[in-house]
C-alpha cells in the first residue's frame, strides 16, 4: 500500500506500468495504449483493482479517457482524478515570490532560426530545434507581454527571411512577430508553432501563478514542506526549467511563467496571410483556430494527450517532420 496522494506523476506512472505489465504479461511503456495491448472492459476492472491494491484509487472510466500510463498518471495527479486521496499535495510557501526573471533577448539577430521559448521548457526546446535543424544558427528569445515583445522582436530580426519557431505561449509571440513583419513588408521565413495554447478567457497573473504552482505540487507530489533545493532537484530531474535556473531562481521562474500565461491568455489566433506549420497534441481537431490560420496552414497531429510537452519534443516522427519543414 502506498500513499498515492503525495506520489509524483512519474511515480504513479511507474506503478500503473507495473500493474498493466503484470496484467498483460509484457513490458509496458509510458505511451502504450491499454486497448492496443489487448485490454477490454473486463481488463479495465482488473487494472483498476490492481492499482487500488497499491493505494491508487480511481474510477474505471478514467482508463477509457486516458488509455496510456503517462496520460492516466497525469490525469490522476495534475487533473485531480484520484478518489479520496489520503493527503492532498500542497505548494511550499518558498515557491511564492513577487519578482519575475529578467527577459533574455538573443544577441544573434542575424541567425537563420529564431526560437521564442516557453518559460518552463526552454532547454528541451532548444535541444529539439538543434536536432531538427542541424547546422543552422539558432537564436533564443523570451516570451513576454504580447504587443510589446512582438513589436521589439519584429524589428530586431535581420537576415533574408528568418525562420520563426514558437513553443507553447511563445507561439503567440511568434505569430504576432510574423504578422508585424509581413505588415511592414519585411521578409518572413518558415513559421512553426509547436503546441500553441488554446484560446481562453483572460486570467490575472495571480490566478495564473496559483494554477501553475498547484499543478507543480500535484505533478511532483509536493507536501508543502519541501525547501527550494528539494523542489529544484525534482523538477530538474524531470527535465523542467533550464540548467542555469538555480534553486533560488525557482520563485521568479514560476512567477515569470505565470506572467507569460496571463499575457497570452486572452489571445485569439485569427487569420494569418502566410504559411504556417502548427503542431498539435490531443484528439480534438480544428476547434481552437490554430489549425485554420491560413489556407496554407500545415497541421501535424499527435496523440500523447499530455500537458507535459517533453515526450512530444523527443518524438522521432516530429523530428522527421520538422527536418523537412525547416529545410524548405
Amino acid at each position: 500500500m502506498i500513499n498515492a496522494s503525495v506520489l509524483s506523476c512519474e511515480a504513479i506512472e511507474r506503478e500503473l506500468r507495473d500493474v498493466w505489465g503484470n496484467l498483460f504479461g509484457t513490458t509496458v511503456g509510458p505511451h502504450d495504449n491499454f486497448f492496443a495491448l489487448g485490454g477490454d472492459s473486463l481488463k479495465v476492472v482488473e487494472a483498476v483493482m490492481g492499482a487500488r491494491r497499491r493505494g491508487i484509487d480511481f474510477r474505471s472510466s478514467a482508463v477509457f479517457r486516458n488509455p496510456t500510463p503517462a496520460r492516466l498518471a497525469e490525469h490522476l495527479t495534475v487533473g485531480g482524478g484520484l478518489r479520496e486521496p489520503a493527503r492532498a499535495p500542497a505548494v511550499p510557501a518558498v515557491l511564492r515570490g513577487d519578482a519575475t526573471a529578467p527577459m533574455t533577448d538573443s544577441d544573434d539577430s542575424a541567425a537563420s532560426l529564431h526560437v521564442i521559448h516557453s518559460v518552463t521548457f526552454r532547454e528541451a526546446e532548444r535541444q529539439a530545434v538543434a536536432r531538427w535543424a542541424p547546422g543552422r544558427t539558432i537564436a533564443s528569445w523570451s516570451a513576454g507581454p504580447v504587443g510589446e515583445v512582438a513589436d521589439r522582436y519584429a524589428g530586431a530580426l535581420t537576415g533574408d527571411g528568418p525562420g520563426l519557431i514558437g513553443f507553447g505561449d511563445g507561439a503567440v509571440i511568434a505569430l504576432e512577430v510574423a504578422r508585424l513583419r509581413a505588415a511592414r513588408s519585411l521578409p518572413v521565413g518558415p513559421l512553426v508553432l509547436v503546441l500553441p495554447p488554446r484560446p481562453a478567457e483572460p486570467v490575472t497573473e495571480e490566478q495564473a501563478l496559483g494554477a501553475f504552482l498547484d499543478g507543480l505540487a500535484r505533478r511532483f507530489g509536493l507536501t508543502g514542506e519541501e525547501d527550494l533545493g528539494e523542489v529544484h532537484a525534482r523538477v530538474r530531474a524531470a527535465g523542467w526549467f533550464s540548467a542555469d535556473v538555480t534553486p533560488a531562481d525557482l520563485p521568479a521562474a514560476a512567477r515569470t511563467a505565470a506572467a507569460v500565461t496571463a499575457a497570452t491568455s486572452g489571445h485569439r489566433p485569427g487569420a494569418y496571410g502566410g504559411r504556417a506549420v502548427v503542431v498539435h497534441d490531443g484528439a480534438d481537431r480544428d476547434t481552437d483556430g490554430w489549425a485554420t490560420l491560413s489556407a496554407t496552414t500545415e497541421n501535424h497531429w499527435f496523440d500523447y494527450g499530455l500537458a507535459n510537452p517533453l515526450p512530444l519534443l523527443a518524438d522521432d516522427r516530429l523530428a522527421e517532420i520538422m527536418g523537412k519543414e525547416l529545410s524548405r
